[in-house]
């Protein structure tokens, strides 16, 4: 299957769940984040993604600005995030893997690595792995509150 492949798979799958749960519902307790909440911090990993790919793709490299770590940065982004609508959290989800999707459509075959926007080196392939594993960890936490 190719990554695009595998990014609509992963998608159907993912839309599918949140179909059937309230965005407003809280999932993790110690953060008091929402399911579109998940989602909003889904949609900022794949922009930051597109922002590498997009580098990658006109020969130069991106990595998110004063990055330190994964839990800093997630704050940060919720901060910035928290008070959208639902319907604007779920039109920049669907939008952010469209964009993904037509970054990734000119890099499938690339070879050699990429810098990844953490700041770790790895290839194309990876980074795409990397954020549907990411989606279907979260989408598999809040499929297991729905009961």
């Amino acid at each position: 299957m190719s990554l695009l492949e595998d990014m609509d798979k992963s998608r159907q799958a993912s839309r599918k769940t949140l179909q059937t749960v309230d965005p407003q519902k809280v999932i993790y307790q110690e953060s008091g984040w929402r399911v579109q909440d998940i989602v909003a911090h889904i949609t900022a990993w794949e922009e930051e993604a597109v922002r590498s790919l997009q580098a990658h793709h006109q020969g130069s490299a991106y990595r998110i600005t004063d990055f330190t770590d994964d839990d800093s940065y997630n704050h940060d982004q919720y901060l910035k995030r928290k008070d959208l609508s639902t319907e604007a959290v779920f039109a920049a989800w669907e939008k952010g893997r469209e964009d993904f999707k037509a970054v990734v459509s000119l890099l499938e075959t690339a070879t050699g690595t990429m810098l990844l926007p953490w700041g770790e080196w790895n290839t194309v392939p990876h980074l795409v792995r990397e954020m549907l594993k990411h989606e279907e960890d979260h989408i598999n936490d809040i499929a297991g509150n729905l009961g």
